[in-house]
């Protein structure tokens, strides 16, 4: 199972995003591409508190990858 999450944060909200990449880094995240992110590791309770936490999640969508 892989962890996928995509993200849309304003230009207006810069720190916000560079917040986020830096969050999804730090919990084992990869970039796929510039605003989608993946993991194999189950850290999604995290990453919904960490995106709670700093009101981001209103901006961001989070997939769970059970078969490709």
């Amino acid at each position: 199972k892989w962890i996928m999450l995509i993200f849309d944060v304003p230009e207006k909200y810069e720190k916000s995003r560079e917040l986020l990449m830096s969050t999804l880094y730090n919990l084992d995240y990869k970039m796929f591409q510039q605003s989608v992110w993946i993991t194999p590791y189950d850290v999604s309770e995290k990453t919904e508190k960490l995106l709670q936490f700093y009101s981001l999640d209103k901006f961001v969508r989070i997939f769970l990858i059970e078969e490709l």
